[in-house]
């Protein structure tokens, strides 16, 4: 199954710790979308006609989808899966799986969090104007030790 991601899930460090034996099957954009970070603190996304969500299309098998349902709180309702229709490389649109935050109230992230983010998606080359969107986006301080 393609999986989307578009938040801390694109950093491939972390997926091969979440998701041993996943792989990557290249970039892809979700039309009409947009990128936000909930009160939680966490990336989702919300329709936007006109806006693009950039992220990263991962090859996952059954046990795969099972650690990110559990890692995305979808027995918890933090989280839901939805299955989009994502443009990939070459312009090729194919269905995927999403997880789309049940709380979509806007929020600030943690600073180490959007650093994640930031990081996935220079690893996978997003296009720089996006990626530099996700660098400015306001975050919460990180605490200094006391």
């Amino acid at each position: 199954m393609l999986y989307f991601a578009f938040g801390m899930n694109m950093e491939p460090g972390h997926m091969a710790r979440l998701c041993p034996g996943i792989r990557a099957a290249g970039v892809a954009r979700l039309p009409d979308h947009r990128f936000v970070i909930n009160r939680r603190g966490f990336a989702t996304v919300i329709p936007q006609t006109g806006e693009t969500v950039h992220g990263v299309l991962w090859l996952a098998a059954d046990r795969h989808v099972r650690a990110l349902d559990a890692f995305e709180g979808v027995e918890e309702k933090l989280y839901t899966r939805r299955f989009l229709q994502v443009t990939g490389e070459g312009d090729r649109a194919r269905q995927a799986l999403v997880y789309v935050a049940c709380d979509a109230h806007p929020g600030k992230p943690a600073k180490g969090y959007l650093d994640i983010i930031v990081k996935g998606a220079r690893h996978f080359n997003l296009p720089a104007d996006y990626t530099a969107v996700l660098e400015r986006h306001p975050s919460l301080p990180i605490p200094s030790p006391k």
